[in-house]
């Protein structure tokens, strides 16, 4: 995962690129992917300073810890974070601002020569009471 600083470059980037986009479809594209890279900046800036706001545990911590049987290419992450909606900084986020959530993040890791060289998210959004 990038750091708040490097998804800010990463904006930076798009605005330049933007800058000197002539087609619309390069303008929209690049103006939807700036915005993304402020969104996840933004995010991360915000879980940085309010980890006491959310409740993270291993989605299956009760059965056998965070163990995820895969081969030695791939790692798994399946996590669940509660917490309320406060702004418009998910992407695809299917509850109002001010629904408590619970989230369950699931992150398969492609390993090339002990480093991450390739990450997929999955989010499953719940309404928690």
């Amino acid at each position: 995962m990038l750091t708040a600083a490097q998804y800010r470059a990463k904006a930076a980037e798009y605005a330049e690129l933007l800058k000197a986009a002539s087609l619309p479809a390069e303008v929209h594209e690049f103006r939807r992917r700036e915005r993304s890279y402020l969104m996840l900046a933004e995010n991360e800036e915000w879980m940085a300073d309010n980890r006491d706001k959310i409740n993270t545990r291993g989605a299956d911590e009760n059965s056998y810890g965070d163990a995820i049987l895969a081969p030695p290419d791939r790692v798994f992450d399946d996590t669940w974070a509660t917490f309320r909606i406060s702004g418009d900084g998910f992407d695809n986020c299917p509850f109002a601002i001010g629904t408590k959530v619970k989230m369950r993040l699931l992150h398969n890791f492609h390993i090339r020569d002990g480093m991450i060289a390739k990450e997929i998210g999955y989010e499953v959004w719940r309404r928690d009471e």
